[in-house]
C-alpha cells in the first residue's frame, strides 16, 4: 500500500541506491509499518520486530540497487525482504532455546 507523494516507490528505490537519504525516510515512512506488523505476526515479539524492521531497512539501504521492478513492486520487494528476515530471526530464537535450555 503505497502511500502518495511526489514520487513513485521505484523512483524512490533509485535515489536510495544513490545514498539519497531523503528518499530512504520517504520510502521508511511508507514502509516501516507493513514491515513492522509483518514481522511482529511472524515472531509474536514487538521488540524482535522493531529489530527486525531496522535489519530489513539497512538491507534495503545497502542493497537498493539490487531492487528490479520488472521482478515484482517495491512493497513487495520490502514484504519479502521482511519476510525472510523474520523467518530468519525466528529461526534464531530457536536454535538459541534448543542450544541453551533454561
Amino acid at each position: 500500500m503505497a502511500v502518495p507523494g511526489p514520487f513513485q516507490d521505484s523512483e524512490l528505490v533509485r535515489k536510495v541506491a544513490l545514498g539519497d537519504r531523503s528518499a530512504f525516510g520517504q520510502l521508511f515512512d511508507r514502509y516501516n509499518q507493513l514491515a513492522l506488523n509483518l514481522a511482529a505476526r511472524v515472531l509474536n515479539e514487538r521488540q524482535e520486530a522493531e529489530d527486525v524492521v531496522q535489519e530489513v531497512f539497512l538491507q534495503i539501504w545497502r542493497d537498493a540497487s539490487s531492487y528490479r521492478q520488472e521482478r515484482g513492486n517495491v512493497s513487495t520487494w520490502i514484504v519479502a525482504i521482511a519476510r525472510s528476515r523474520a523467518i530468519d530471526k525466528l529461526r534464531s530464537r530457536k536454535a538459541r532455546r534448543f542450544l541453551d535450555p533454561v
